[in-house]
């Protein structure tokens, strides 16, 4: 995965567990963390809720920063 702006990657792999076609997307990593991404479409607005489990590597804040640039399309 790349951020948008390129400044950074990541790699990773795993497996799909949930897919429901424009509402939600839950994926079990290889190392078994859950990530989550769920979008909910109100008044013509789209709202995006993302969880996942943090590794232990890097900070919170880091992470959090990771996925909400991955997002950003």
């Amino acid at each position: 995965m790349e951020a948008r702006e390129g400044i950074f990657g990541f790699y990773f792999s795993g497996v799909y567990t949930q897919i429901i076609p424009l509402k939600k997307l839950k994926s079990t990593m290889a190392d078994d963390r859950v990530t989550s991404i769920i979008s909910i479409e109100n008044s013509n607005k789209i709202k995006i809720i993302e969880t996942f489990e943090a590794e232990t590597e890097n900070t919170l804040e880091l992470q959090q920063y990771g996925w909400h640039c991955i997002l950003i399309i």
